[in-house]
């Protein structure tokens, strides 16, 4: 599996990179050439079905998945900068979580102090 944020893939872009990676099964939320967008990768040989649930914006993907051994989830983000829209985005998140079955990975856009930001 692949999961890249921050991608700034327009939907133009989406079709040159499934060109170029042909053995994946590959899932988008689109943002701008400027800003967000997030993907999910899946290689053909893990023989896994893979749905969109859910569109995040340009901040993420929830995307279900199914195999021979199980169901799980996975949730890709790109969390906004600013303090309280990325508390509302994962507060917001949480009602994609399936217990026990969730993998969230990703970009929290977190940091410690202020200095630890980079411009």
């Amino acid at each position: 599996m692949i999961a890249l944020q921050e991608t700034h893939l327009t939907m133009e872009l989406e079709f040159a990179f499934k060109a170029y990676a042909p053995s994946m099964d590959i899932f988008f939320a689109h943002g701008t050439s400027q800003s967000g967008g997030v993907l999910i990768a899946l290689r053909h040989s893990i023989n896994a079905s893979g749905s969109v649930v859910m569109w995040l914006g340009k901040h993420g993907i929830v995307l279900d998945v199914q195999q021979a051994c199980g169901y799980y989830r996975i949730i890709n983000v790109y969390a906004p900068v600013e303090g309280d829209k990325r508390k509302q985005f994962l507060i917001n998140l949480s009602a994609w979580v399936i217990p026990n079955a969730t993998v969230i990975l990703g970009d929290f856009n977190s940091i410690e102090c202020h200095e630890d930001k980079s411009f």
